[in-house]
């Protein structure tokens, strides 16, 4: 029987190939522990794309008609479209001015060359296109605790585009490896935040290859580099925009930090995996730079720089319920309990307790029952709970035979939620409860 034979990737796969490309870029954080070692005591390559001097792209500069990087921005523009189509694209107004308000801070001067999205997806992610389309991702602003924080994810974002890192990696890769490998693979600029929350199987067909994979380990032994001046630039302009830089390294110490609390001992070791996806690993090395570059750049005792703690959660509170909604369907529930652990620092105490809960119900693990009802009958005790509390706490006092709180509970939440997607079923499961056993 013939072996099938791979397709050439259409407009949704080169999309996702740019993603899987940029997602060995700067923020991995589930791939954080992997392979320190391999950073520890190694020389840059000496033709590294970044080893010469910093490049630094003209405002409003366009790729000359024709040229290498006016095909790179050609596919990006038409990832750009796809990309605006999706159903996971957040229209709310005051969100995108929030975020976009911030890109523009970290961009002066640039902020017409740049272009947002901001996604519903659970998953520490932002990427910037070689055409400047850059991409929020909701897990992001959720693990974000201020401003200052997301400032340095997108400076950092803002010094792949401004630094042409695409291009002079495209560049690089078409001396070394061909044109059209090039061209297909380096269609993503160099940073995304978490790759493993894309799906790779679907294009198992293009990557399987010996020469893709060959070819892409390559690729990313280069841009390791580009990280690093990424990493410096977007830190010196986190600081230009008032921010306090060392918020830089507390991003990738919340990324580390939940990492590490997964429930799941793979995630928690991925340090000991294998493949080509290890590269940018967050070593110590990479940590101690942005410490001393937070020393460095936090100049004289008492100057004014900003977390902005407050405003970053008045911009995302209208969504935090539906956000940690998605983080829960992932089913690491330990990860998702140190999330709303470091949540609840900022407030919003009925949210959190009522996720709490649902993370226990949904472990199952032994005792989780009874902490998730202690949580749900916490939250109840806050303005902010979900209506849902009341409905889930009437399930686990049933099955704990206090029928008459289960009542209760259960009546509250119709009180609450009348118009809800399940009332109907829920009025006649109080009817069941209420009608005396015959």
């Amino acid at each position: 029987m013939q072996g099938r034979q791979p397709k050439w990737p259409g407009a949704s796969q080169r999309r996702a190939i740019a993603l899987l490309v940029a997602g060995l870029g700067l923020f991995t954080p589930a791939l954080a522990a992997r392979a320190a070692e391999r950073d520890q005591g190694s020389a840059p390559a000496q033709d590294s794309p970044s080893a010469a001097v910093e490049v630094v792209r003209a405002a409003g500069a366009r790729p000359l008609p024709q040229s290498s990087e006016d095909g790179i921005w050609t596919i990006s523009a038409e990832a750009e479209r796809e990309a605006r189509l999706s159903p996971a694209l957040i229209t709310d107004p005051g969100l995108n001015a929030y975020v976009r308000e911030i890109q523009c801070k970290v961009a002066v001067g640039y902020c017409d060359d740049l272009r947002l999205g901001v996604f519903r997806r659970p998953a520490l992610n932002a990427t910037v296109m070689p055409n400047g389309y850059t991409e929020v991702w909701t897990g992001l602003l959720l693990r974000a605790t201020n401003e200052a924080q997301v400032a340095f994810v997108l400076g950092h974002e803002f010094a792949h585009f401004r630094g042409n890192h695409s291009l002079r990696q495209f560049e690089s890769m078409r001396a070394r490896q061909g044109a059209l490998l090039a061209l297909n693979i380096v269609i993503g600029a160099m940073a995304t935040f978490d790759a493993d929350f894309i799906n790779y199987s679907q294009y198992a067909d293009i990557l399987r290859t010996a020469a893709y994979w060959g070819n892409i380990a390559g690729l990313f032994a280069f841009s390791r580099e580009f990280e690093r001046e990424a990493d410096s630039v977007g830190q010196a302009l986190m600081v230009e925009a008032g921010y306090a830089p060392d918020q830089a390294a507390a991003i990738w110490e919340t990324a580390l930090a939940l990492q590490q609390a997964s429930d799941n001992l793979q995630t928690r070791r991925l340090d000991t995996r294998g493949g080509i996806f290890r590269t940018h690993p967050i070593t110590g090395e990479r940590m101690a730079d942005l410490a001393a570059g937070a020393e460095r750049l936090a100049g004289p005792a008492g100057a004014s720089l900003t977390l902005g703690a407050e405003r970053h959660r008045a911009a995302i509170r209208p969504f935090l319920s539906d956000w940690l909604r998605d983080e829960i369907r992932r089913r690491d529930y330990g990860a998702m309990l140190a999330l709303v652990e470091r949540l609840r620092l900022g407030g919003d105490e009925g949210v959190m307790d009522f996720y709490a809960g649902e993370a226990y119900r949904l472990r199952r693990a032994a005792g989780d029952d009874v902490t998730a009802l202690t949580a749900y009958q916490r939250a109840t005790g806050f303005p902010d709970a979900p209506a849902e509390t009341w409905r889930e706490l009437a399930m686990i006092l049933f099955r704990n035979d206090d029928k008459p709180g289960a009542i209760a509970a259960l009546q509250t939440y119709l009180e609450r939620a009348p118009e809800a997607a399940d009332a109907a079923l829920m009025r006649r499961t109080l009817d069941r409860w209420q009608t005396p056993s015959s």
